[in-house]
């Protein structure tokens, strides 16, 4: 930041006028100082913001599994889930071709996350640990759709809104039963 010294001086406004009215002393208005600074925070933070978005997303390694290798119990788990996504799409405003356009895989090995979701390759993944637990499984699912609706990373303000759009058809739907 400029860290120039600046003498204020006392004017009336016509004096003040015909300093803003001239070229060279408008430079040297506080008006035009202040906002000079605020454009320049104005830059930093959108710089700070283009750097944190350009930031790479991270690939986890995961190994998919097909469905035949589940055991019965996991089977149940997910028949179910799947029915839930087919159901939630259809119910959910703006998710309704999401279960036509996305793949739904279940993933093997992923020792720190129960869901995945890759927007770029319409793909969402499950992890098998969460098949046995229908609470956790749901949950899953419906976070890993909004990451599919919105396009957005945890934590953004993009992704809890789609979050929040999702919370009153959920809970019409589980008022239904």
């Amino acid at each position: 930041m400029d860290t120039k010294k600046y003498e204020i001086l006392a004017l009336n406004s016509l004096q003040y006028r015909s300093m803003e009215n001239d070229d060279r002393l408008k430079k040297q208005t506080l008006m035009h100082v202040s906002e000079k600074l605020k454009q320049q925070r104005i830059e930093e933070e959108a710089e700070k913001i283009k750097v944190k978005e350009q930031k790479p997303r991270k690939r986890f390694e995961e190994e998919d599994l097909p469905i035949e290798d589940l055991n019965p119990i996991e089977r149940e788990g997910w028949d179910w889930a799947m029915e839930k996504a087919r159901e939630l799409c259809g119910f959910i405003r703006g998710w309704e071709k999401l279960y036509e356009e996305y793949q739904f895989v279940l993933m093997e090995k992923n020792h720190k996350y129960v869901g995945l979701c890759y927007t770029d390759q319409k793909i969402i993944k499950l992890s098998r640990e969460i098949l046995k637990d229908e609470y956790s499984l749901l949950n899953t699912l419906v976070h890993e759709i909004c990451h599919a609706t919105t396009n957005g990373r945890d934590g953004t303000k993009k992704f809890e809104r789609g979050l929040t759009d999702a919370f009153h058809p959920l809970f019409k739907l589980g008022q239904s039963k």
